[in-house]
C-alpha cells in the first residue's frame, strides 16, 4: 500500500566514508514528479514536469553535471568535477499545510537555483557557506532541505519561512531525508496520514 500513502515524493541517501561499501561518499536520491492538471505546454508530459540532463561550465570553471526541470537552469541534483554533489527535496511540514498553496509555489525554483550555484564551489563547506549566507537573507520559498556533499563532509541545510537549521556529517556517518511524515495518535483510532 506504500504507493497509496506516499506517492509522488521524493528519499535522499548520504553515506560518508566507511559508512558505504566502497569507503567514499555516496548519494542517492529518487525524484518522483508531482503531477496536477495545471501543469501543461512544451515542459510537461502527461501533467508532470519533464526532467534533462545539464551538462556544461560553470562560471567559476566548474564542468557541472545535473538533473532539472525543463526550462530551469537549477537542478534538482547534481555535481561538479571538483567531487561537490548536492541534491534536495521539499518538507511538508505543517506550516507548508496550513498555507494551501498551489502546484506552482510548490514546485519552487529557488531551491534548485542555490544547489546549482553552489556546485560553483570546490568543496561542500564552501558551497554551503554561500548558501547559508543567501538564505539568512531571502528563505527559501518552501520549506525544505538542501545538501552539499563531497568526499570529507556533508553539509544540510534545512529552511523554513523563518528558521533554519544546518547538520555537518563527518566521517563515517549516514544520513537521510524524506518528503513526508506520517501522524500516529492512537492506532486504534487514528492512522492520519499528512
Amino acid at each position: 500500500c506504500e504507493d497509496l500513502a506516499f506517492r509522488e515524493g521524493c528519499t535522499v541517501m548520504i553515506a560518508l566514508g566507511s559508512a558505504s561499501a566502497s569507503g567514499t561518499s555516496i548519494v542517492l536520491k529518487n525524484s518522483d514528479k508531482v503531477g496536477d492538471y495545471h501543469l501543461v505546454g512544451p515542459q510537461y508530459h502527461n501533467h508532470k514536469e519533464i526532467n534533462i540532463l545539464l551538462d556544461g561550465i560553470s562560471d567559476s570553471g566548474h564542468r557541472i553535471l545535473g538533473v532539472a526541470a525543463a526550462g530551469s537552469s537549477g537542478l534538482k541534483m547534481g555535481m561538479n568535477d571538483a567531487g561537490v554533489a548536492t541534491t534536495s527535496n521539499i518538507s511538508r511540514t505543517f506550516e507548508l499545510l496550513n498555507r494551501h498553496i498551489g502546484i506552482d509555489s510548490l514546485l519552487a525554483a529557488d531551491r534548485s537555483q542555490l544547489m546549482r550555484d553552489g556546485l560553483e564551489f570546490g568543496t561542500a563547506h564552501a558551497a554551503a557557506e554561500a548558501t547559508i549566507h543567501r538564505l539568512s537573507r531571502y528563505p527559501m520559498s518552501t520549506p525544505g532541505n538542501l545538501a552539499f556533499i563531497d568526499k570529507k563532509e556533508c553539509w544540510i541545510i534545512e529552511g523554513s519561512y523563518s528558521q533554519l537549521a544546518v547538520e555537518v556529517l563527518r566521517g563515517d556517518r549516514i544520513a537521510g531525508r524524506a518528503n513526508h511524515f506520517i501522524l500516529l495518535q492512537n492506532l486504534n483510532d487514528s492512522d492520519e496520514i499528512a
